[in-house]
């Protein structure tokens, strides 16, 4: 991968990740407005985890009642055609250029997200009549490419099975209620296995554990290529940073306890919980570096961490009744 050192190629960069940085915020906005109050429905943006010596990157995963869908955000604002042999071009600037099939890219995470979990599937899943093992490999998996509202997609000549595997932002909420909401299989619910509400959230608790490594996984996000213009360079990826006063970032909204706090998941993401008046509050908190409100929550075993693209992560909180 080409070197980037001029600071010409370093604002190309910079575009080219606040482009994707817009995007996934873009796709997550859909997402959120629609399924923040769902039981039945699970959004995790950015998810990564590492298994088996291999990293994995998903833009959005979705867990629903019949199985998986993984989400690869694209911000491509041109036009895109996809040939008889599912090679992508888009155009920039009148110019036009091969890229990487996001499509290939998600089924590649696809993959080893489905190895990990049949790997494991007895943590979560219970056995059925006969002592047989419940599995994840009959479910439903599928893979979307989500660009951007403004792309010009060339559909008439795009082959079929990949055209339905491409949408805008604006129709990813009803791409994911047509495949796990309830009137889309209603049809087939006799015949397509589902999950119950409880093995619903004990493969999201799983998922959860799985994201341990997650502060060591820093996201390069998807973002518009330019034709003939150099690669990024590939980051380093920072050491988390352990912050000796992390706990003062936490108190709780009501009476202002710091210290008997409990780390929580809940629809809305993590969040404490006090111990001395009952009230949750969101671990979401501004950045303590930049100020900026864009940061993600990722737990690592009994501690939180706080990721923004302007530093390291920031050990949040630490739940020390959980001892280690």
């Amino acid at each position: 991968m080409p070197i980037v050192t001029s600071k010409q190629d370093k604002a190309f960069a910079d575009v080219r990740q606040v482009a994707g940085d817009k995007q996934e915020r873009d796709v997550a906005f859909y997402l959120r407005r629609a399924f923040k109050d769902r039981e039945d429905i699970y959004v995790f943006n950015d998810y990564a985890f590492r298994y088996k010596g291999e990293n994995a990157q998903i833009d959005h995963l979705i867990v629903h009642k019949y199985g998986f869908m993984l989400l690869e955000s694209k911000s491509i604002y041109g036009e895109v055609k996809v040939n008889s042999t599912g090679e992508w071009s888009r155009s920039y600037k009148g110019l036009w250029s091969g890229i990487a099939s996001p499509i290939k890219q998600a089924e590649l995470q696809q993959k080893l997200l489905k190895q990990m979990l049949s790997d494991n599937v007895e943590q979560f899943l219970g056995k059925m009549l006969l002592g047989i093992q419940q599995g994840v490999g009959g479910r439903k998996w599928d893979t979307l490419c989500v660009v951007s509202n403004s792309c010009i997609l060339h559909r008439d000549n795009i082959p079929s099975n990949i055209n339905a595997q491409i949408i805008k932002s604006e129709a990813v909420a009803e791409a994911v209620e047509k495949v796990g909401g309830k009137g889309f299989l209603k049809a087939f619910i006799d015949t397509s296995p589902a999950f119950s509400k409880e093995e619903l959230e004990q493969i999201v608790e799983h998922l959860l554990k799985q994201t341990a490594s997650a502060p060591e996984l820093r996201k390069t996000p998807s973002a518009p290529e330019e034709p003939n213009a150099p690669e990024p360079a590939e980051p380093v990826q920072p050491a988390p940073v352990v912050d000796s006063n992390a706990s003062r970032h936490l108190k709780c909204k009501k009476c202002g306890e710091a210290n008997r706090l409990t780390g929580c998941y809940g629809k809305y993401g993590y969040y404490v919980k006090c111990d001395l008046c009952g009230t949750n509050t969101s671990m979401r908190i501004a950045c303590t570096q930049c100020g900026g409100t864009d940061v993600k929550i990722t737990k690592n075993k009994n501690q939180y961490w706080a990721n923004c693209a302007c530093s390291e992560p920031v050990l949040l909180f630490k739940q020390s009744n959980l001892g280690e």
